[in-house]
């Protein structure tokens, strides 16, 4: 889909971001990477990651809310919103992967405050065998001309949040496991 596109359907408004693809990673001015085992399947783990409104109960970071905004509420073109620091930032996702069980990512598309210029974010989930898995976070952004100055500052610390992040990422995949509702 086109950025045109975006725009005539009204995906994109005020404080919009310049949507990317997955080749993001790669070339964004600040990234941030951090991997984990997990002892339960990828499929468990991509069940949790899909499950939009539980993400406030494991993901930290100040996350309120997040509530898909389209029909579908999940697949490729799919889009939610996520609401941080009690709706002080508001991020509007669009989703550029949905590969179950092993590439789950999205593209930010408007940002309140606009906090970012582009923004990519994604998990990658590799089997190790023995119904475990490796999740691996990936987050390539770029920060508005005014804010970036602060980019290497702002690396670090969403490197650390997210580090923070995954171990509650595989309690909510054991206990989504052990309920049996994966």
């Amino acid at each position: 889909m086109t950025v045109k596109l975006l725009l005539k359907w009204g995906v994109i408004g005020m404080g919009s971001l310049e949507p990317q693809d997955m080749s993001y990673f790669d070339v964004a001015p600040v990234k941030s990477t951090a991997s984990i085992e997990c002892p339960v399947p990828a499929r468990v783990v991509f069940a949790v990651l899909a499950d939009h409104r539980r993400w406030p109960e494991w993901i930290g970071m100040g996350v309120s809310a997040a509530e898909p905004t389209s029909q579908p509420e999940s697949g490729v073109g799919s889009t939610r919103t996520l609401v941080i620091a009690r709706g002080a930032l508001r991020v509007r996702e669009w989703f550029i992967a949905w590969e179950e069980p092993a590439v789950w990512a999205f593209t930010g598309i408007d940002c309140r405050p606009r906090v970012f210029a582009k923004l990519v974010e994604g998990f990658g989930l590799e089997s190790l065998g023995e119904g475990s898995c490796r999740i691996t976070y990936r987050m390539g952004c770029e920060l508005p001309l005014l804010l970036k100055p602060m980019s290497p500052f702002f690396g670090r610390i969403w490197t650390r949040a997210i580090v923070g992040a995954l171990p509650n990422l595989v309690s909510a995949a054991v206990r989504r496991q052990q309920s049996g509702s994966a």
